[in-house]
């Protein structure tokens, strides 16, 4: 079963489950308004839990991590350091990094790479860098600006899910999460987009001299699937897509992402 923790990071206290009784390691990064339980396909899974040990990290303001009440203290940097910190703290020798949607920008703006960790998974992947600009990168929708919106409507806020995933227990667990996150860590990701607040994560990635394996849904909506098809780093040369997913790949087509992952994993674990 997995086994919720907590750790002090910087006066902070960040959330941790783990899961799993295997040899090899796996941290999972969650997406915004989000939070760890989004990995519980991942978690539960009987061969992933056998092969791994595996840490679904809850990011700050969301889950059962600690809030930080000010929209300030949520910047891209800030939050990437935080998380950094809280990997390093799990004292992990070797490790699978998988992100998933704002999680693979935190994973996008650690700079220096640290040194242990063996390859990165990135599902719905929204890498900002200095090449493309965001229209290149991110296809929202007419409601995509819930993401930026401290509170939205509960109309605004389904349709918004929606679009994101046609799989209705995977939309009721994102509203759930959405409202529990804190609205100042959304009033954070407005404030991004309008000072373009980023380092370019692109090439930050690549110094991390790490086979690198992006993950979409054949039905993804929120982001232009092929933006990263001539990526240098791609594990085996190419974007992998899945079949019946849209932006939350692990959740709703836990099958095939499970084997995809056991696959990348036992490929670049020594």
């Amino acid at each position: 079963m997995p086994n919720p923790q907590t750790l002090l990071i910087e006066g902070k206290t960040i959330a941790v489950t783990v899961s799993g009784s295997g040899n090899r390691n796996i941290v999972f990064v969650h997406g915004a308004s989000m939070s760890g339980e989004t990995w519980l396909p991942q978690l539960n899974d009987p061969v992933l839990q056998q092969g791994y040990r595996m840490f679904a990290i809850d990011l700050p303001g969301h889950g059962s991590s600690q809030w930080l009440g000010s929209s300030g203290a949520y910047g891209l940097q800030e939050m990437a350091d935080l998380l950094l910190k809280t990997i390093e703290a799990l004292q992990l020798d070797q490790y699978i990094l998988v992100a998933l949607s704002f999680g693979t920008n935190l994973t996008g703006e650690i700079k220096p790479p640290p040194s242990n960790c063996l390859g990165i998974v990135l599902v719905g992947a929204i890498i900002f860098n200095h090449q493309l600009n965001l229209g290149e990168i991110l296809t929202i929708g007419e409601k995509g600006y819930v993401i930026a919106t401290e509170n939205p409507s509960h109309t605004d806020l389904r349709e918004y899910i929606q679009y994101a995933t046609t799989n209705e227990s995977v939309a009721r667990n994102f509203y759930q999460t959405f409202r529990n996150t804190d609205p100042a860590f959304r009033k954070s990701i407005g404030d991004v987009m309008t000072q373009a607040s980023w380092t370019d994560e692109l090439a930050n990635i690549i110094e991390w001299k790490v086979p690198v394996c992006v993950v979409f849904g054949k039905d993804e909506k929120l982001v232009n699937s092929q933006y990263l098809d001539n990526y240098p780093p791609l594990w085996n040369g190419k974007v992998v897509m899945i079949e019946n997913a849209g932006h939350i790949v692990n959740e709703e087509n836990p099958g095939a992402f499970n084997r995809l992952l056991d696959n990348f994993a036992s490929a670049v674990y020594p």
